[in-house]
């Protein structure tokens, strides 16, 4: 079980918030800074976070476990970000999949592009971890 204690914290001290949240997250990015970022910063807050480093073991991971979401950076050594997403969703379980990019290309283009693929957002890189919380809920 996967609690978001961040919730918790916003609620006076004797008052318990009984929503579960059970969210996990696969995070597909090249660079072992953010990955690194990304499961200390998330699993801290009770989400169970997946890495990998290239498309190839990122769609191999989101096969494997169907996470609820997906932050996805574009800049990938063995293939476009953009085809990665393009794959997940069109696999069955990849329409309950949230994807979020995390990329440092920038442009009206790709982010039109990766939205109407079905990204969930689009967060530019640098980012803070708050951005990223904001758009999953926690």
């Amino acid at each position: 079980m996967f609690w978001c204690s961040r919730l918790l914290s916003l609620y006076p001290k004797g008052k318990w918030m009984a929503e579960e949240l059970k969210k996990s997250i696969l995070v597909i990015d090249d660079a072992d800074a953010i990955r690194t970022f990304l499961r200390i910063s998330l699993g801290d807050l009770g989400m169970k976070v997946t890495e990998a480093k290239t498309a190839q073991d990122g769609l191999r991971a989101f096969r494997d476990q169907s996470p609820d979401y997906v932050a996805l950076d574009l800049g990938l050594p063995d293939d476009d970000g953009i085809e990665v997403l393009r794959q997940i969703k069109a696999d069955g379980a990849g329409k309950r999949t949230h994807v979020i990019v995390l990329s440092a290309r920038y442009g009206n283009k790709i982010k039109d592009e990766a939205r109407a693929l079905g990204a969930l957002a689009f967060i530019p890189k640098p980012f803070v971890i708050d951005d990223l919380l904001e758009v999953i809920g926690c």
